[in-house]
Formats: C-alpha cells, sequence, structure tokens
C-alpha cells in the first residue's frame, strides 16, 4: 500500500540485469555454435561477441547481481561445448581438455576484465572511497559492539518475531508515527 507509486522505479534495475544477461546468454550460444561450426572467424562471431559483452555490462551496471555474468556464461559455454561434442565422438564424451580450456577462456577472460572495469567505475563514483572516517555508511553490523550474550540470542528472537507475526500479524495503519 505505501510503496505502490515507486515501486515500479525501483523494479526497473532488476528487469534491465536479467534483460541483458539474457541478451549475453543467447548471443553467448550463438557463439559457441559458431566455433564448433568453424565459423568463429565471420563477422557474425564478432557480432555475436560485441552482442555478449554489451548484454553483461548492462547487467553489471544495472544491478550488482549483474556480476554472475562471470559464472554463468562460462558455465554455459562448458556444458554446450559438452553436449556439442558428444555426436562427434560417441566413445568419448569429453572434448580435449586444452581445447575445452580454451574455449572457455574466450568467454570468462573478456567477462573479467568488464567486471574490472566495472568495479573501478563503482569505486570511483563512490569517490574513491567506501568508508567514511572508519566507519561504513549506513547502519552496518548493529552487534559489532554488542556483549556476546546479545549476539547469541538476538536471531532467536527475531525468528520468534516473525514466527508470532506469522500468526498474529499487525494492523496496517496509515500513520505509524
Amino acid at each position: 500500500i505505501h510503496v505502490e507509486a515507486v515501486a515500479n522505479v525501483v523494479g526497473r534495475a532488476e528487469v534491465l540485469s536479467a534483460l541483458g544477461l539474457l541478451i549475453a546468454m543467447i548471443a553467448e550460444q550463438r557463439r559457441v555454435e559458431m566455433e564448433v561450426s568453424d565459423r568463429a572467424a565471420s563477422p557474425a562471431y564478432w557480432t555475436a561477441t560485441i552482442a555478449m559483452l554489451l548484454g553483461s555490462g548492462v547487467a553489471m551496471f544495472s544491478k550488482e547481481s549483474g556480476l554472475a555474468a562471470i559464472v554463468i556464461l562460462p558455465a554455459c559455454r562448458w556444458r554446450q561445448v559438452m553436449v556439442a561434442s558428444i555426436p562427434r565422438a560417441p566413445d568419448s564424451l569429453h572434448p580435449p581438455t586444452r581445447r575445452l580450456r580454451a574455449m572457455v577462456a574466450r568467454t570468462a577472460l573478456p567477462l573479467m576484465i568488464l567486471a574490472a572495469a566495472y568495479l573501478l567505475i563503482r569505486y570511483q563514483v563512490c569517490a574513491g572511497r567506501l568508508w567514511i572516517e572508519g566507519s561504513r555508511y549506513g547502519p552496518g553490523n548493529l552487534l559489532r559492539h554488542a556483549s556476546w550474550d546479545v549476539r547469541l540470542w538476538t536471531p532467536f528472537a527475531v525468528l520468534g518475531r516473525y514466527l508470532s507475526l506469522m500468526a498474529y500479524p499487525d494492523r496496517l495503519l496509515s500513520d505509524y508515527s
């Protein structure tokens, strides 16, 4: 009720990140298909490479979860290469290890460079510092300076509160002051 007016604006980053990752995955699939069929020198291969990097960049720069492209895209490539190699060599289910590593590196290395650029730009946007006078932005860890017994029992208190809210929810009010 209280966030309906701005919820559509907040959700754009997740959708944009997912769209970028989807574009990158489709482009990566095309790249692997071209490499397996020995068409890696074609202009379509380089177009797919640029689309993969642009999609990954959109995913990363939209939301931090876009950094998952560093793991997802090489894993998809590895799987697709393994599946593509089965019809070629029915007696062996594994392609040559050196070739597989090289093919996965063709995806992983550019993504790592893109991720490093993202992290560098993010650091610069934060004015070159992630801490202010020794403390982080925001509340940080509220239990950092608490005693051992408070640290021990707080999770149980929070869990108990959540369970009680499931059985007896609070009433919604127009004014929580």
